[in-house]
């Protein structure tokens, strides 16, 4: 079942070109881009690895997987936060500033659209957090 919707008559003529019909009858959006294309996704591999995150900054995972595209980080502990920011001073808190890191609540996940080429650091208020990290390529 195809659900179609009617522009109304005073359409301006470029709303009206974005639609046309496919070979089937069916409404479609016209489209264009330009450039180099790259996938998104797994493509390659994906890697898993275990951390162990404490009150000094690391850089997780301390070696990034080549050619990635995604990365998912997982808080495993069931009471503390993880911190997460872009450099080896982020900081455990929330203060104003740009070094307080990204909270990521106990036994809570974050997934990044994310190149190898760019690194993210981990820090724990206190004790120690274990952290799961899976890297997509």
């Amino acid at each position: 079942m195809s659900i179609y919707s009617i522009l109304p008559p005073n359409r301006n003529t470029l709303e009206f070109e974005k639609f046309e019909l496919n070979k089937d009858g069916e409404v479609i959006v016209r489209t264009s881009a330009e450039g180099t294309f790259e996938p998104s996704g797994l493509t390659t591999i994906w890697v898993n690895t275990t951390i162990d995150v404490s009150t000094t900054a690391v850089k997780i995972p301390s070696t990034n997987l080549v050619n990635r595209n995604a990365i998912s980080i997982h808080n495993t502990d069931s009471t503390k936060v993880l911190y997460l920011g872009p450099t080896s001073s982020v900081t455990a808190d929330s203060a104003i500033g740009n070094t307080s890191g990204r909270q990521l609540g106990p036994g809570n996940f974050i997934n990044f659209d994310i190149k190898d080429s760019i690194d993210i650091y981990a820090i724990a208020v206190s004790g120690t957090i274990r952290v799961h990290i899976m890297e997509i390529a």
